[in-house]
């Protein structure tokens, strides 16, 4: 029994992608009513042009924001916070999102540096209440614009994970090991009232090392559902991956938040085998991952030391650098097995290897998030 419906197109021009794939979910009137405030939730991670496969295509929120006031909305805001080292408003003009929402008619809000309200939910697991951006209070809707892409930590970054975007930047480091799938779970419960439906930008995506360090494809795709568990599970599948293995789409159904079973969800639009492919695997992997690395492993969380580690060793991958600084060792996780001598640069990674400190550079934490500088820490230490 068919219960949801995702409707997906194929279309170069952005603004044609977005119209089609929303009128084949009926056309925006669906979900946007006349002078109500409606804000767009875009993926801006970090700095990066859309052509990275990173973040969000402005002309994708170009077309939203035209679409809602063609519906009567009274105003659209548009609004993110990156990922904590980076700031918003930088995030907004090196990707030229600000002034395509300026110019639409749009509002940018750089969600790093506004007032905070606190949103509740008995339906929530780990995190009953959270602090989201005060304009969610105000707005009558909220839509998703997350980008087709890959994560390291949770396989991929659709819809449902989208909104971890709307928390603060320090709570954005809570539950980020193991428990973070139920935390992107629970936030989504605390803003189900206001989720109408969302849009995934496929016009650029990103396979592999995501959410940043992956490989852009340019797939000219809009994937768009107002059920976010349906979505993310057509787009996974669209990607190569079972929704199954994905455990916070797993948590979502299980917690009535959409559907996940495949028969029952209606693709219109394109087909969806006519545009599946397999994208590459992200990997938290750093054993073995070139000779030079050397990793002494305890007990660690993958989605925590490991993912982190992988970020800082991939920011050496991309470009061809792993083997310029010499031998690196990591140590890291409880109980880990360490020779008496290690190898070239010493790095100990998270809270769990604290007593081996002192044989190294210690980057604490739990996750160590700082370790995703690793580059910069090697070129600091002037090796060539």
């Amino acid at each position: 029994m068919v219960v949801s419906q995702v409707s997906i197109v194929k279309e170069k021009d952005p603004l044609q992608c977005v119209r089609k794939v929303i009128d084949f979910m009926g056309g925006i009137k669906q979900f946007i009513h006349p002078d109500e405030k409606i804000l767009l939730k875009p993926n801006l991670v970090v700095p990066l042009k859309t052509e990275t496969g990173v973040t969000t295509n402005p002309l994708v929120i170009q077309a939203l924001i035209e679409l809602c006031y063609k519906a009567g909305a009274e105003k659209v805001f548009v609004g993110d916070s990156p990922f904590f080292p980076f700031q918003a408003r930088k995030c907004f003009e090196v990707t030229g999102m600000k002034d395509i929402v300026l110019n639409a008619g749009g509002e940018p809000l750089y969600l790093d540096e506004v007032k905070f309200t606190e949103l509740k939910s008995e339906s929530a697991v780990i995190l009953k209440k959270a602090r989201f951006p005060s304009i969610i209070r105000e707005i009558d809707c909220l839509i998703s614009v997350p980008r087709l892409k890959t994560h390291n930590q949770t396989i991929v970054s659709l819809a449902l994970k989208n909104q971890h975007g709307l928390v603060p930047p320090e709570d954005k480091m809570l539950y980020h090991k193991d428990d973070i799938h139920q935390k992107l779970i629970d936030i989504n419960h605390l803003l189900r009232h206001k989720l109408r439906f969302a849009l995934i930008d496929g016009t650029y995506a990103l396979e592999g090392q995501g959410p940043t360090l992956g490989k852009p494809l340019k797939l000219d795709l809009c994937l768009a559902s107002n059920d976010l568990v349906a979505l993310d599970s057509i787009a996974t599948t669209l990607m190569g991956f079972s929704p199954h293995d994905i455990t916070h789409l797993r948590l979502a159904a299980l917690q009535g938040l959409g559907e996940i079973h495949l028969e029952n969800i209606k693709v219109i639009g394109t087909p969806l085998n006519s545009v599946s492919r397999q994208f590459l695997k992200p990997s938290t992997e750093i054993i073995g991952i070139a000779s030079n690395v050397h990793v002494y492993a305890g007990g660690a969380c993958r989605p925590g030391c490991f993912a982190w580690a992988r970020v800082g060793l991939d920011g050496l991958l991309k470009r061809g650098e792993i083997e310029k600084y010499g031998d690196i060792s990591i140590i890291i996780g409880k109980n880990p097995p360490v020779p008496p001598q290690l190898q070239g640069h010493v790095f100990i990674v998270g809270d769990c290897a604290a007593e081996y400190k002192d044989r190294g550079m210690f980057f604490p934490g739990c996750p160590p998030f700082d370790i995703w500088q690793l580059r910069k820490t090697l070129k600091e230490k002037k090796i060539s």
